[in-house]
C-alpha cells in the first residue's frame, strides 16, 4: 500500500480518508488514509508499520526462548521448594517478596495484600526501574516507594504507568542509555504503545506533587525535560525482573 500511494500520489487528494486507486496488478484497490497526512506522509506511516511488525516477528524466536527458559527455572524452584524450603535465591526468582512475606507473617495478612505496587526491572547500567501496576498503585509508587532524587518518567499527554528510575544522585543526571530504557518502559506501559515514537517526561521526584482530591494516578511534574522514544517490548523482556 505504501508503495502504490507513492507510485499515484498525485491521485490522492489532500484531506481524504479513503481514495480508490489503480493496482500493480490492474486490479483497482481502496487505501484507508490518514485525512491529516498527504500520500507521503501516508506511505511512511505503512511503512513505518511493516517495520515495526518485521521487528516484532524478529523478537517472537528470542521471547520464547526466554520464556522457556524461565518456565524451566520455575520449575526447577518448585522441586526445590519441596525439598528445602523458600530460599534467598527462589524469592529473587518470583520477584522478592521477602520484606512483604515477613511483615504477612507478622500481622497475619496475606501475601497478595502485601504484594509491592509496582514491576521491577534493571537498566542495562544496573539501575533499578520500579513500572507501577495501576493508577492507585502509580501514586503509591510515587510517593511512598521512591526517594526524592530518584528520576520519576511518565508518557507525554497519555495515561499510563508512573515510572521510578532509582538514582539519589542530586548533582548529576542518570546515563543516558539507562534514561531511555527507563523512557520505553514508560512508553509501552502507557496508552500510546501502538505509536511508533512516543514523547516521554521526566523529572526529578521530589518535583512531582499531588494536588488535593486529584484523581488516583493524577500528578503535576515540574521541571520537565522530554525524550522521544519508540516502544519496543524486547526491551521491556530483556530487563525485566518481575514476571
Amino acid at each position: 500500500m505504501g508503495k502504490l500511494l507513492l507510485a499515484r500520489k498525485k491521485e490522492v487528494p489532500r484531506g481524504a480518508s479513503r481514495v480508490r486507486l489503480m493496482g500493480f496488478d490492474g486490479q483497482e484497490v481502496e487505501v484507508s488514509l490518514d485525512p491529516r497526512r498527504d500520500a507521503v506522509g501516508n506511505a511512511e506511516s505503512l511503512y513505518d508499520r511493516a517495520g515495526r511488525r518485521e521487528r516484532a516477528a524478529r523478537a517472537v524466536p528470542r521471547r520464547v526462548k526466554a520464556t522457556d527458559e524461565r518456565i524451566a527455572r520455575l520449575e526447577a524452584g518448585l522441586l526445590t521448594l519441596r525439598s528445602a524450603g523458600a530460599t534467598d535465591e527462589l524469592w529473587d526468582l518470583v520477584g522478592g517478596r521477602r520484606e512483604a512475606a515477613a511483615k504477612a507473617g507478622s500481622t497475619g495478612r496475606s501475601s497478595d495484600e502485601e504484594a509491592l505496587p509496582y514491576r521491577r526491572y534493571r537498566s542495562s547500567g544496573g539501575l533499578e526501574i520500579r513500572v507501577g501496576r495501576s493508577s492507585r498503585a502509580n501514586d503509591d509508587l510515587t510517593f511512598r516507594h521512591s526517594a526524592p532524587d530518584d528520576i520519576w518518567l511518565h508518557a507525554q499527554q497519555a495515561a499510563g504507568a508512573h515510572v521510578i528510575m532509582r538514582w539519589g544522585k542530586r548533582e548529576q543526571n542518570p546515563p543516558h542509555a539507562d534514561l531511555t530504557e527507563a523512557a520505553v518502559l514508560a512508553a509501552l506501559h502507557s496508552e500510546a504503545r501502538h505509536s511508533s515514537m512516543v514523547a516521554v517526561d521526566w523529572t526529578r521526584r521530589k518535583h512531582v506533587r499531588k494536588p488535593r482530591k486529584a484523581s488516583p494516578g493524577a500528578v503535576v511534574p515540574e521541571r520537565v525535560s522530554t525524550l522521544f522514544v519508540e516502544p519496543d517490548a524486547a526491551t521491556a523482556e530483556r530487563l525485566a525482573l518481575d514476571p
